[in-house]
């Protein structure tokens, strides 16, 4: 049986640095084996640094401004209800896509934003958020032998807020069956390109971050044993490839710690931008229509324009400009929290134009603003909560930079130069296949 051209194993969420520790401490030595094969270097995710826009962004080769994902929800026009975004929405092909096209299979497993399962040459099991696993896989009838396998898309994050060490047992259970289900599938055929994403890092990491920094914890431990278990999984995909197959390992978004959660909608709602016709209101379905703007996580903030939305005001034009500028210098300078030791900061980093970030027809349904935050400070879209800054459960969030590359078996054609970003990667295998964009 031939082997696969290509293994590439996502590692949602592992920041470069994280990555680069765990392997110089002898915690993940498979991993440390791979970076010294082959080249790595920390790359950027893309704005907004979610899993959904990241993941397309990464499996097309493309920025949001072409494939059309900026989030995990987009505002309706007519009474801005959020509708959940799912792989149909897509607006250009996937890597395996355009392989399937050329008569090459492919077997992709675990990848998040491929919900529901579109037809591929080969086998597709969608990765979160996938609600229906009945919808999650193609073709339909493996769906027996899933259930067999009792194959789980993710695990119960819930668990994380009631009980840390569940939550672990689940991360470890759902990691197991996950690499069983890879292997009973990566027998039954012969592979062009193998892609399977562990998403359990990214939820231990949201939950878990302090106990990763803090040694004298009594889970400190049981947290590195998981990376162990990644680790181990992803010596066992390597050790079925042959000499040649190119092998890629990459995350969609770096990772820190939380110092605060800043409520953006809540800030919006105190400097007059955003109001609600009730006290207490559950969504933006409850929005004043001469409210100005709104957000949607993390930092994507909605102008309520009349060319966007039913009840919209704001025209294109001279107004629509100086509202917008006039919005992104207060975000830049008129923010004022204070940080763990009680000294007044503005959260946001940078506050950029869609047409600074993205490039492609479907910018015309970007956001009006994209707001990146300091490092330590998660930026949030509630419209429940009155506080603009506090903390919650969650001890880690995503980061723009320091996501994770490592390749091995580089040459000529295929290797790290020119990958600064997550969309830089497909286009470097489609070069690397022979195949033009």
């Amino acid at each position: 049986m031939s082997k696969p051209q290509y293994l590439i194993i996502g590692l949602d969420g592992i920041p470069y640095t994280l990555l680069t520790d765990l392997c110089d401490r002898g915690v993940t030595p498979n991993l440390a084996a791979l970076m010294k094969r082959g080249q790595s270097k920390p790359i950027r995710s893309v704005l907004p640094d979610v899993s959904s826009t990241a993941w397309t962004s990464f499996m097309t080769g493309t920025n949001p401004g072409e494939h059309g994902i900026y989030g995990f929800f987009v505002p309706q026009p007519d009474d801005y209800s959020l509708r959940f975004l799912n792989a149909d929405d897509i607006q250009v092909p996937t890597l395996w896509e355009r392989l399937g096209r050329l008569g090459k299979k492919s077997l992709v497993v675990n990848v998040p934003q491929t919900y529901p399962a579109r037809e591929i040459n080969g086998v597709l099991i969608s990765g979160f958020v996938a609600p229906e696993l009945e919808k999650a896989v193609w073709p339909r009838t493996l769906l027996a032998e899933l259930k067999d396998l009792e194959y789980t898309i993710d695990v119960d994050a819930w668990k994380a807020r009631e009980d840390l060490s569940a939550f672990v047992a689940d991360l470890f259970g759902v990691l197991e069956t996950r690499i069983k289900t890879l292997e009973y599938l990566w027998e039954k055929e012969s592979w062009d390109l193998i892609m399977a994403v562990i998403t359990g890092t990214d939820r231990l990491q949201h939950y878990l971050w302090h106990i990763l920094e803090d040694e004298r914890s009594g889970l400190h431990s049981t947290v590195l044993d998981f990376y162990q278990a990644v680790d181990s999984a992803v010596g066992k995909l390597v050790d079925r490839v042959n000499k040649s197959t190119r092998i890629l390992v990459l995350s969609d978004h770096g990772f820190s710690s939380v110092q605060k959660e800043i409520n953006l909608n809540a800030w919006l709602r105190s400097t007059g931008y955003l109001s609600f016709r009730t006290d207490s209101p559950k969504s933006l379905q409850e929005m004043n229509s001469e409210s100005i703007a709104f957000t949607l996580d993390p930092g994507r903030i909605y102008l309520n324009r009349a060319d966007r939305f039913r009840n919209g005001w704001i025209a294109r034009g001279r107004e629509y400009n100086e509202i917008r500028e006039e919005l992104r210098e207060r975000l830049l300078h008129d923010i004022s929290i204070r940080d763990e030791v009680g000294a007044l900061i503005n959260p946001v980093s940078r506050v950029f134009l869609p047409d600074e970030v993205y490039a492609g027809p479907q910018v015309q349904y970007a956001p009006d603003l994209i707001v990146l935050n300091k490092p330590g400070y998660d930026l949030k879209g509630s419209v429940k909560i009155t506080e603009i800054a506090r903390n919650d459960v969650l001890t880690g969030m995503h980061t723009y930079e320091n996501a994770s590359l490592v390749v091995v078996n580089t040459n000529k054609t295929f290797n790290i130069d020119g990958i600064d970003a997550l969309e830089d990667i497909v286009p470097k295998i489609l070069w690397d296949m022979g195949i033009e964009e």
